[in-house]
């Protein structure tokens, strides 16, 4: 995940919700759906306007009231919709983490201490167990080489990469 590290934080976030976003609408007669809807809008919201707070993204993934993802993850029977909420989960908590630095934290809930690569290959692996192997990820990867890396401006335009994966999508 090497390519990571020439893209800006915006588009690490960018890469995450593009691609759960593909497979959220799987999990649509799970409790944890309007959750996931939820962390992806308020995701988009922090993206685009950094004004919802790492604490609140963090609630989606883990909070005391148990009514999260990573709760219904735990809860989960079926070994299908397991796969989409683990990489939900793995989605949130890299996200949470580039917004927690973002917000310079000095503290980040141990979950988020813990994200690294192997957080970024079980998301990888888990969103290709939830989709099915395709193209979409490398594609998604060049377009955000290409737009956002390090040294860009890095304007967020939900409905570009939006565009851009349905073309993708409809070859």
């Amino acid at each position: 995940m090497e390519w990571m590290n020439e893209i800006s934080e915006n588009g690490k976030v960018l890469y995450f919700l593009s691609l759960i976003e593909l497979i959220v609408d799987k999990i649509k007669d799970s409790d944890a759906y309007d959750i996931a809807k939820n962390a992806i809008e308020k995701s988009w919201e922090w993206i685009s306007k950094k004004n919802v707070s790492a604490d609140e993204l963090y609630s989606f993934l883990e909070n005391i009231d148990e009514n999260d993802i990573l709760s219904y993850l735990q809860m989960e029977k079926d070994d299908y919709k397991e796969s989409v909420l683990m990489c939900i989960a793995d989605a949130l908590a890299c996200i949470s983490y580039e917004a927690y630095t973002y917000e310079k934290a000095d503290y980040l809930p141990e979950t988020i201490e813990a994200v690294d690569e192997d957080t970024i290959d079980e998301f990888n692996n888990s969103f290709i167990k939830a989709y099915g192997p395709n193209q979409i990820m490398n594609d998604i990867k060049d377009y955000l080489m290409a737009h956002h890396s390090k040294h860009d401006n890095d304007e967020i335009e939900r409905e570009s990469i939006n565009n851009f994966i349905h073309e993708k999508l409809s070859k």
